[in-house]
């Protein structure tokens, strides 16, 4: 869940992050992953601060040879997202390619994660490829990501708020608060009318004042 909400929410979740002794979380690389790709979130003012925190997954994965694809594929996933948003393309293609071997060589069973793990390399795979001018090899990697989009890369929360909004948009026009002014029909004061023909001395009136 993670790789979604980071990059939307991610100084809330550095917060909640430190609001934990680090000696919870320190050697926790999954932590250290989200936090690095909170560094790309919406109002983050700095990409490069991510590379600390991916330094030290690098370190927890280089201890662990056991540790888990996600780890080691999100990893180098979340680094080329950084490298690209630096500017280096080069070296972020070659961390993505470093991820197609890890998916095309993993036998687990885990294939939601690996599909998870797919959308993610084909978005920032096609989104360098569109700053290497590789536009053909670009629009196959992007239509797989987009394929994969609604389930494997949306943050979890958008899907049900935009499921509720027309119930909240039909309950506060229908249920106004307790100061808000009536406009039923029954309360609207509306001027007089009268459809049928004119009275005997509206008649009188008009022929005197003719």
């Amino acid at each position: 869940m993670w790789p979604q909400i980071a990059p939307i929410q991610g100084a809330r979740l550095r917060d909640a992050v430190r609001s934990v002794p680090e000696s919870e979380w320190s050697h926790r690389p999954r932590i250290l992953l989200a936090v690095a790709a909170s560094h790309r979130s919406i109002g983050s003012t700095s990409r490069s601060a991510a590379l600390p925190w991916l330094r030290a997954v690098d370190k927890s994965i280089r201890a662990d040879p056991q540790t888990p694809l996600d780890i080691r594929a999100g990893y180098l996933i979340q680094l080329a997202t950084t490298l690209r948003t630096l500017g280096d393309q080069v070296k972020a293609r070659e961390h993505l390619e470093a991820v197609r071997s890890l998916l095309e060589q993993d036998l687990s069973d885990d294939v939601g994660g690996r599909i998870d793990l797919s959308a993610s390399f084909s978005l920032q795979l096609g989104l360098v490829r569109i700053h290497l001018g590789e536009f053909d090899q670009a629009l196959f990697a992007l239509s797989l990501a987009e394929g994969l989009a609604d389930e494997h890369l949306s943050p979890p929360s958008a899907s049900s708020a935009t499921q509720r909004s027309p119930t909240c948009h039909s309950n506060s026009a229908t249920s106004p608060g307790p100061n808000a002014r009536s406009t039923s029909p029954s309360s609207t004061p509306r001027a007089p009318t009268s459809s049928g023909p004119p009275s005997r001395r509206s008649r009188r009136s008009r022929a005197t004042s003719s």
